[in-house]
């Protein structure tokens, strides 16, 4: 009997071990998508784009992850191969629209640009300009007006 609960404890024991390398060997292989997805999610908002629906789903896919480590019966994936499956696809379409975002943000930003100096500037220098014209003019009236409007006097001695 002795032997026997031995060997069902290096049995579990053995079990137990193959879940850990399963776990560590399928971690190391989040880690790169992890990783690469906060990357380029870093890099979309330093580029300017609004990366809000990244990080909710980066989030989400963080939770999965989560889930597929621990044990509970509140999961919404059924097992921890879909719960590593969903968040490392996940992972990989952050990756991808990222990319697109960072594209977008540079569009947008050189159409700001266009935007300022084709739209912008010309109405700017209009303004500029009608103002000066008005202010000449203005001024121009008032001197003849002011000489106009001048006396002739005999000079007195």
């Amino acid at each position: 009997m002795l032997t026997l609960d031995l060997i069902f404890e290096l049995y579990l024991l053995l079990l137990s071990n193959s879940v850990d390398i399963n776990l560590t060997v399928n971690n190391n292989m989040t880690q790169p998508s992890v990783d690469s997805a906060f990357d380029n999610i870093k890099q979309a908002e330093s580029a300017g784009a609004d990366v809000s629906n990244l990080v909710e789903r980066f989030n989400y896919a963080l939770e999965l992850l989560h889930q597929a480590q621990i044990s509970s019966s509140n999961k919404s994936c059924s097992s921890y191969t879909n719960c590593v499956a969903d968040a490392q696809e996940i992972f990989s379409q952050i990756t991808n629209e990222s990319a697109s975002y960072r594209e977008h943000a540079g569009r947008d930003f050189y159409y700001n640009v266009f935007g300022i100096f084709a739209i912008y500037a010309p109405l700017g220098a209009f303004l500029i300009s009608f103002f000066g014209l008005y202010s000449y003019k203005s001024w121009k009236s008032y001197q003849i007006k002011k000489f106009l409007d001048l006396e002739i006097r005999e000079k007195s001695n």
